[in-house]
């Protein structure tokens, strides 16, 4: 498991897809990569109110499921995102109560809101990490860049309308 924060979250327009970026934190021999995820519209809403620490006037979705665990005795351990099947995240929520532990499967959209309005660790599967990120752009050096993107041109240069079937 390799600890994860939330790097950027840039909200599209609805009915348009937003965007987390998520990247390990600078300790991790990860801290280059970037893990992009895209969600839905109303979940970076929320993921955002998290990040201002904004109250609502009555309890959002997020809000209530952290309420009710907690009101059922429960408490969110951590999140960690720990599945990828072509271009779709799985999360999975660690909840202990009473000397056990549950695991909850979730989106990992739900996961980070859930996380970061309760403060507590983020992680992804190593594997997850390797297979999904990307470098850093900018923190790559400049002859580094320009041979990526000539592999990268190269390879699109290649490609078929078949290819996307």
């Amino acid at each position: 498991m390799i600890q994860i924060n939330l790097e950027t979250l840039v909200m599209g327009n609805i009915p348009g897809t937003s965007m987390m970026i998520l990247r390990p934190y600078s300790k991790s021999p990860y801290h280059d990569r970037l893990l992009p995820i895209c969600i839905g519209t109303v979940e970076a809403a929320s993921i955002g109110k998290a990040i201002n620490k904004e109250k609502n006037s009555r309890p959002i979705p997020h809000s209530l499921i952290l309420n009710m665990m907690t009101q059922l005795g429960g408490k969110l351990k951590y999140i960690i995102i720990d599945k990828v099947q072509s271009t779709t995240f799985y999360a999975t929520l660690v909840v202990e109560r009473v000397n056990q532990t549950f695991k909850i499967d979730a989106r990992p959209s739900d996961a980070v809101a859930l996380a970061l309005r309760m403060r507590v660790p983020m992680f992804v599967d190593e594997k997850v990490l390797i297979s999904a990120s990307f470098p850093a752009w900018v923190n790559t050096e400049q002859g580094i860049q320009k041979a990526e993107a000539a592999e990268f041109h190269k390879f699109v240069s290649t490609l078929e309308p078949d290819d996307f079937n």
